[in-house]
């Protein structure tokens, strides 16, 4: 969902007061490019390996409870993508999200940002219609199956490797997004780059790198 909605910088924040509250003070870039994309789990693991912080399971899941997070969530998550969607819809292009995500955890973020309007229930693909999560490409040829398209005639936009390695396997065309908070920092921007795809900074940009993209399919 960091494409959608800029969630990693409230999970880094999240984390980041842990951390503090423990005695250890980090950056925000250093907490993104610690912990972006880690479960919980791993994280807390991650914590102990990097910084010898054995912070005891019970304190860590109060502070990944869903509630907590939803919480934050409702009160301080930003759309990135609204801009772009309302410009999908006007011009009548189909479009699905295929996320990791739990599906009650998408629905959340998508009513908190005011995104759902452009989204049907039956469009909305999360990790419990996938055998395999992402990188397999398991989802995204299950969304582009419900979808009746082949997945040569599908272009999806990514904000990670792990993203970017599903859709290159599943043999559909990529965007590579990095306008969320999460990959602003160099480590990750080269990661991207080094996929030699076309990249986006912004929700504009991804707009007209789809419109690049259908007109090379269409000459």
């Amino acid at each position: 969902m960091g494409v959608l909605v800029d969630s990693e910088v409230l999970h880094n924040k999240h984390t980041l007061e842990l951390l503090a509250e423990c005695g250890h003070i980090m950056t925000e870039e250093e907490g993104f490019k610690l912990f972006t994309r880690l479960s919980p789990d791993h994280a807390q693991r991650h914590t102990k390996d990097v910084f010898s912080l054995d912070i005891p399971t019970e304190r860590w899941n109060k502070q990944t409870d869903p509630e907590v997070i939803l919480s934050l969530f409702e009160k301080e998550l930003k759309p990135l993508m609204k801009t772009t969607l309302q410009l999908l819809h006007d011009h009548q292009i189909p479009r699905c999200i295929g996320s990791n995500s739990e599906l009650n955890m998408i629905h959340h973020k998508l009513r908190f940002t005011d995104q759902k309007q452009f989204f049907h229930d039956d469009h909305i693909f999360s990790i419990d219609h996938a055998e395999h999560p992402k990188p397999a490409p398991d989802l995204f040829l299950f969304a582009a199956q419900q979808m009746g398209y082949t997945p040569d005639n599908c272009i999806v936009i990514e904000d990670s490797t792990t993203g970017i390695d599903a859709v290159l396997a599943a043999g559909m065309s990529v965007i590579g997004f990095l306008g969320g908070s999460h990959t602003r920092n160099q480590d990750y921007i080269d990661k991207i780059k080094a996929y030699n795809i076309p990249v986006a900074y912004s929700a504009d940009e991804v707009f007209a790198r789809i419109q690049e993209h259908c007109l090379n399919k269409t000459s």
